[in-house]
């Protein structure tokens, strides 16, 4: 897969590292729901995350359809994903 994978004890997901999971994504953006499945959080966790990331000016967002939300980086939110990188 093209993500990291969860096993274990939970894995405590910093900004810099959903950034990189956007970054990473096949697709120029992503769902809620796909890092979800990637994270093991709760789709509101990783809603509430990806909101304050568009707060903060490192994603965008669009709703598309009946209620899908996706997410693309901006440039700042490509810049710290690849810190995010590179500290991996």
């Amino acid at each position: 897969m093209w993500y990291m994978s969860v096993s274990g004890p939970a894995k405590k997901w910093s900004d810099a590292d959903l950034l990189f999971l956007v970054a990473t994504a096949p697709e120029p953006f992503i769902t809620a729901t796909e890092l979800t499945d990637q994270t093991g959080y709760t789709r509101e966790n990783v809603r509430t995350r990806l909101n304050n990331l568009v707060e903060e000016g490192y994603l965008e967002a669009k709703t598309v359809g009946a209620s899908a939300k996706i997410y693309w980086l901006t440039p700042t939110g490509r810049r710290r994903a690849s810190e995010s990188a590179r500290q991996s």
